[in-house]
């Protein structure tokens, strides 16, 4: 197995930060953020595995011995199964077939051309095992006063018990955040997300979402795990959304790794960590790990469906004409390439009742159709449609129902089951606020064989999943850091974050509808209609151009849809959006409307 240690002159810690540069820089207090990354590494080099004798545990990633990594250092030690061992082990507590305290474990040999890599042709010397000042030797029980010594954490930690911490992703986070006021003596990490998720907590405990969504000693600590320009106002995230400062550290961080030595670092060292993302998706979806496909974005999901899905002359597809434009564009091309038919039907916005919306497809269904595609919430104004009921219907007549979802995950609370459906394609750019090119497709097991992947995959892979995932060569930085973003969201939680984006929406598109007549908004103000995303229309003012002179004259970013049947500027914040820049964007549009685009 691997334990890490702390190195006194590690130089890979986060970038630009000065203790990451500085040999000695030991003795610091371990922020938050440095912790939870740990205890998350710690957990996710872990999974289990179903074997024939049962339930084992295996390790998902190997770091190369002799690197330092996130301010420790990789260290060889004998392969050890069983997770709890290796947390005893890294707490340097003695487990059942390891040495005691004091006594001398082989470590590879470090040449002095480099001291701080193991060379190969060296022999094995001896190194005392050292406990992990992070998860200290529970056996050595000291005052709890003693806030500043790491064995004292321990026991706050892990109570009275004597042992090795159980290697159990929630019980070691959930703990560790018992006890990390206490203060730890590690080298000093930056504190962006994970210190603000505990700031942010402490001021949101015992609230109701509804009651949290105007809090602003609660959210003020959510945008601090944002490094962005506040001289500009940012309200189209439905495009692509920035990132915390984490997340985008983690990516940036694998790609330096990767690029050391990209064949063995980004392909055996990093890829495997994608079963980790798996599963972590699945979990926040509702799906089984072997249903969930980490792919770059929602159009490459929905593409796999629309080019894989078998359709001969004359089959009929029906969608919309509030689709996505990229999805609208490939059925298109697959009707003049394969002749079937594809039939758009349009609706109201808003639709007078989600029944409204599932009869216009009944209407257009025929014994011929073969595909309904559907989005999850429109990108256009923001609308929810009633998936479930659609799916209903469709399968009553056996017809496949693709969800395009690129603004649905991680924006408002659901599950798979709450839909129904048997695919589903999103973005995780927008709403998980994953680095950009990030996606997942869910396809049910059940369906997998039935459709094609966009790049060629072997028979071998008819029925399994990753065949959607083979694109050729690609970055595992992306794909890895979905599982920071991952945690972060749930650290708000849905609930709390669609509460928090519908009182954003109110709060601008209430004052314009009552300051002028001519203000319409073209989403329903609802909590079943829609969450974050708004459009709005005003008459005799030109979208474009109104766009245009928010972002010229203001530093304003808003979305310009200009569609066949309505027009609007597309409001799109996020969790870090604050509500005076809200009320910037309303008092510019306030301006518009007495004195025109002057």
């Amino acid at each position: 197995m691997w334990v890490r240690r702390p190195e006194a002159a590690d130089t890979t810690g986060p970038v630009g930060h000065a203790s990451a540069r500085r040999p000695g820089a030991l003795s610091r207090r371990l922020s938050f953020e440095a912790a939870l990354k740990f205890v998350e590494d710690l957990a996710n080099a872990f999974g289990e595995e179903e074997t024939s004798k049962g339930t084992r545990h295996v390790r998902n990633v190997r770091p190369p011995p002799g690197r330092s990594f996130r301010g420790f250092r990789f260290e060889h030690c004998e392969s050890i199964q069983d997770p709890n061992r290796v947390a005893g082990l890294a707490c340097g507590a003695p487990t059942e077939n390891s040495e005691k305290p004091g006594e001398q474990v082989p470590r590879p040999a470090q040449d002095a051309e480099h001291p701080r890599r193991p060379s190969r042709a060296s022999p094995l010397r001896q190194r005392q095992l050292q406990p992990h000042p992070l998860l200290p030797d529970p056996r050595r029980r000291l005052a709890r006063g003693d806030s500043d010594d790491a064995n004292s954490l321990c026991s706050e930690i892990h109570g009275d018990r004597v042992g090795p911490m159980p290697l159990d992703r929630r019980t070691l986070l959930s703990r560790l955040g018992a006890g990390l006021s206490a203060g730890l003596v590690l080298p000093s990490f930056r504190a962006e997300a994970a210190q603000a998720l505990l700031a942010a907590a402490r001021a949101a405990e015992g609230k109701k979402p509804a009651e949290l969504a105007g809090d602003e000693a609660y959210w003020s600590d959510i945008a601090r795990a944002f490094d962005v320009d506040r001289t500009l106002v940012n309200l189209n995230n439905g495009g692509c959304s920035p990132a915390p400062t984490h997340v985008l550290d983690a990516m940036i961080r694998d790609l330096k790794f990767s690029n050391e030595i990209p064949v063995y670092h980004m392909w055996t060292v990093l890829e495997p960590r994608i079963e980790s993302v798996r599963r972590g998706l699945a979990e926040e979806f509702g799906c089984d790990p072997e249903e969930m496909a980490i792919v770059r974005n929602a159009s490459e999901a929905m593409e796999t469906l629309t080019l894989g899905v078998d359709l001969k002359a004359g089959d009929e597809v029906v969608i919309t004409n509030q689709n996505y434009g990229r999805m609208i564009t490939t059925w298109d091309q697959r009707a003049r390439r394969d002749g079937i038919v594809v039939k758009q039907i349009s609706f109201p916005v808003p639709p007078p009742s989600p029944a409204d919306v599932v009869e216009r497809f009944r209407k257009a269904c025929t014994p011929k159709t073969r595909v309904i595609e559907v989005t999850h919430i429109t990108n256009l104004t923001g609308q929810i449609l009633p998936v479930r009921d659609i799916v209903r219907m469709a399968r009553e007549r056996g017809i496949e129902v693709f969800v395009d979802g690129a603004h649905a995950f991680a924006h408002f609370p659901f599950k798979r089951d709450e839909l129904e459906c048997d695919y589903y394609g999103t973005s995780l750019h927008k709403w998980l606020l994953a680095p950009i090119g990030t996606g997942f497709l869910y396809v049910r097991k059940a369906k997998q064989k039935k459709i094609w992947p966009l790049m060629a995959a072997p028979k071998t892979m008819d029925e399994d999943i990753r065949k959607y995932e083979e694109i050729g060569t690609h970055p595992a930085a992306n794909h890895n850091a979905i599982a920071a973003a991952l945690a972060f969201h749930r650290g708000i939680g849905a609930e709390r974050k669609s509460a928090r984006l519908r009182w954003l929406r109110d709060r601008w598109a209430k004052p314009l509808l009552a300051a002028d007549p001519r203000v319409k908004v073209l989403t329903p103000l609802d909590n079943v209609g829609s969450c974050g995303i708004g459009l709005v229309h005003l008459d005799g003012i030109d979208t474009e151009k109104l766009q245009a002179f928010l972002w010229d004259k203001h530093r304003i970013m808003t979305t310009p849809i200009v569609h066949a049947e309505f027009n609007g500027l597309r409001i799109t914040p996020n969790v870090y959006t604050t509500p005076e820049e809200i009320d910037v964007f309303v008092d510019t549009v306030k301006g518009v409307l007495r004195k025109g685009l002057s």
